[in-house]
């Protein structure tokens, strides 16, 4: 059994939805949380029309091209670093969980996960954590601002949503332009 304590969780869409469940469980071993874009399942804040195309872009999509994705969201990305997306992708039998993750999104209160993200949600409103930043960037046309500002409200230590307007949905893909201030911010008030 690992003994960890004082962890800082990472936090982007899916991930997300998982991770801001998991300090309810075991709120100790935890001391914050950096969330970018990211959903609470669908509770108190209702997922929007253009993150609902995304999710049955990727169910009906038998090959989604990575590269040409990450190419399309992130223009600060070079041909390599959108190839090194692609890589773990040789061909569509390799696209399974791609495809699939999507469906299991806790879309309706018939969902798997969605009674987890209501208990999470309720954790939320009577707890926090030491330091949980909450980072939107400016042009997501996914989890738009409004959206991420909703969550700010609910886990954030200092109830606001930092934006990075230059950043589209792949928020980390931006980490040069916030980076450093982040990891000075945590470290200060962690």
């Amino acid at each position: 059994r690992l003994n960890l304590k004082d962890i800082y969780l990472f936090l982007h869409e899916w991930g997300g939805t998982l991770g801001l469940t998991l300090p309810m469980e075991n709120h100790n071993i935890f001391s914050g949380i950096v969330c970018f874009s990211s959903y609470l399942g669908n509770n108190s804040i209702k997922v929007g029309e253009g993150y609902l195309n995304w999710i049955q872009s990727n169910i009906n999509n038998d090959d989604l091209n990575v590269r040409a994705l990450m190419a399309r969201t992130n223009r600060i990305l070079n041909l390599s670093e959108c190839n090194a997306y692609e890589a773990p992708f040789p061909d569509k039998s390799y696209k399974l969980a791609l495809k699939m993750l999507p469906s299991l999104f806790p879309l309706e209160d018939k969902s798997d996960g969605f009674d987890i993200c209501i208990n999470a949600e309720k954790w939320w409103e009577e707890n926090s954590l030491s330091k949980c930043i909450v980072l939107g960037g400016g042009k997501d046309p996914l989890i738009t601002l409004e959206k991420m500002k909703m969550l700010s409200k609910l886990v954030s230590s200092d109830s606001m949503t930092h934006v990075i307007n230059n950043a589209g949905h792949f928020i980390p893909e931006w980490g040069m332009e916030f980076g450093d201030e982040l990891f000075k911010q945590l470290k200060e008030e962690g």
